[in-house]
C-alpha cells in the first residue's frame, strides 16, 4: 500500500502530488481533468516502467508504439488544399508531458519523498558508438534475441532511447525504428521492482478473459463471493458456469441457472449491470497483494446496488490486501462509497477531487483536494458538491 502518491511530466500532469491516501480512493473530476491518467500513472508505477504497460496503455488511445504507428495526423496543404500526413515522432514520445521528449522532461512516478521507490523515464540520444558502448548495444540486442552472441555490430548512427530506473534496477527499451522493428518482444522490468495489479476499464471485458480469472477461482471460497456479487442485481442465482459458446467455437460464455429452475441461459441476457459486476469481482481476486484500478466504477449499475456492492468491495480489499483507486462522474457512486466509508471502521476510504489551478501563477496545473473519513461526514451531511 501507497500512503502518497506523486506524478511529473506524465501526459497531461506537469506535476501533482496527493500527500494522503486511503485503502480505498475514490476520484472525482470534470472531464479531461485527470482521473484516467492518475489510474494509468498507478498502471505504469506498479509495472515498473514496463514496457508492454508503455504499449497497452498507447494502443487504448490511438497513439504510436513501436508496434504499430499511430494514426496519422492530417492537416490541410496551404497549396492545393489536400491533407497530408505529419511525421508522428517516436513511440511513447505522446506519453510524456507537452508530448514531446526533452532533457528536462523525465517522467517521474513514486510516493512523495521516496526517492529507493521513484520510477523515472527519461529520453537519451546516445552518441556514435565506440568500441565500449558498442558492446553495451551488442549485449541489449543479444538480451532481446534481436540478433546472435556470434554477430558484431558495424559503426552505427546514435540511437534514440528510454531509460528507465526503479531503485537499483534499470532497463533501456530502443526507440530506433531499424531495431526495434526486428523484434516483438517487450523490454520488462524485474520481477523484483513489479508490483500486481489489476486494471478495469470502462468498456467490457471479454467472456473470454472473465473465464480465464473464473478458472482461477474455481472451487475455491472465492466463487461464493462471485454469485453473492451477482445477487445484487439477481437474488434467484444458484450458480455459474463458464461453457464453450458452440460446437464451431473455442469462445466461452457464462451461463447462470436460478433457483427452482431447470432452465439455464447466458448471463448477458441479463442486460450490462450484471456483466459489470461480474467484471469487478472476478478482476479483483487477480490483484490480490496489489493495486485494483478501475475506470468509471458505476459504469451500467443502477445507483440502488451501488452502496451494498462498495461493501462487498471494502470486505474484499480487506481479505485480499488490495488498495483499490476507482473513478466516477455519478453523484450516486460517490454518496454510496461516502456511506460505506464512514460506516466501514477497518478500511479507510478516502475521496480525491482532481481539478485545476485558477490562480494566474499555477493556472492550469492540477491540484488535488482530498476528503478523508472526517471530510466525507461533512459532504453527507450538508450535501457538498464535490463532482
Amino acid at each position: 500500500m501507497i500512503n502518497t502518491f506523486y506524478v511529473a511530466n506524465f501526459k497531461g500532469f506537469k506535476e501533482i502530488k496527493i500527500p494522503e491516501l486511503g485503502h480505498l480512493n475514490l476520484v472525482v473530476g470534470k472531464n479531461n481533468s485527470g482521473k484516467s491518467t492518475l489510474l494509468e500513472a498507478l498502471m505504469l508505477y506498479s509495472a515498473a516502467g514496463s514496457e508492454s504497460i508503455l504499449d497497452e496503455i498507447s494502443v487504448n488511445h490511438d497513439e504510436k508504439t513501436r508496434a504499430r504507428s499511430r494514426l496519422q495526423d492530417l492537416r490541410f496543404s496551404e497549396n492545393d488544399n489536400l491533407l497530408h500526413s505529419v511525421e508522428d515522432g517516436f513511440p511513447y514520445e505522446h506519453l510524456f508531458y507537452g508530448r514531446k521528449f526533452s532533457n528536462k522532461n523525465t517522467i517521474q512516478i513514486g510516493e512523495i519523498g521516496n526517492e529507493s521507490k521513484l520510477l523515472t523515464i527519461s529520453y537519451s540520444k546516445r552518441k556514435k558508438d565506440d568500441h565500449g558502448n558498442q558492446n553495451e548495444t551488442l549485449k541489449l540486442l543479444q538480451q532481446l534475441n534481436v540478433i546472435g552472441s556470434e554477430v558484431f555490430l558495424p559503426d552505427s548512427p546514435s540511437q534514440n532511447i528510454l531509460e528507465v530506473r526503479k531503485g537499483r534496477s534499470k532497463h533501456v527499451i530502443p526507440l530506433d525504428e531499424l531495431i526495434y522493428r526486428r523484434h516483438k518482444s517487450y523490454v520488462e522490468a524485474e520481477e523484483k521492482q513489479r508490483v500486481n495489479f489489476q486494471y478495469v476499464p470502462t468498456k467490457a471485458t471479454s467472456m473470454d478473459e472473465l473465464g480465464l480469472l473464473w478458472d482461477k477461482i474455481a472451487l475455491t471460497n472465492y466463487e461464493k463471493y462471485t454469485i453473492d456479487a451477482l445477487r445484487l442485481i439477481e437474488p434467484n442465482i444458484e450458480d455459474i458456469r463458464f461453457v464453450q459458446k458452440d460446437e464451431r467455437s473455442s469462445e466461452r460464455t457464462a451461463i447462470v441457472k436460478l433457483f427452482d429452475e431447470e432452465m439455464i441461459f447466458p448471463i448477458r441476457s441479463m442486460g450490462d449491470g450484471i456483466i459489470r459486476i461480474l467484471q469487478l469481482i472476478l478482476n479483483m481476486y487477480a490483484a490480490k497483494d496489489g493495486f485494483y484500478l478501475i475506470d468509471e466504477f458505476d459504469n451500467g449499475l443502477h445507483y440502488s446496488v451501488q452502496k451494498s456492492l462498495w461493501k462487498m468491495i471494502f470486505s474484499l480489499a480487506k481479505q485480499l490486501n488490495i488498495q483499490v483507486f476507482a473513478t466516477t462522474h455519478s453523484w450516486d457512486c460517490i454518496q454510496s462509497f461516502t456511506e460505506v466509508a464512514i460506516e466501514n471502521e477497518q478500511m479507510n476510504g478516502t475521496l480525491l477531487k482532481i481539478g485545476k489551478s485558477k490562480l494566474s501563477k499555477n493556472k492550469g496545473m492540477p491540484i488535488v483536494t482530498i476528503f478523508n473519513e472526517k471530510k466525507l461526514h461533512a459532504i453527507t451531511q450538508e450535501l457538498v458538491e464535490v463532482r
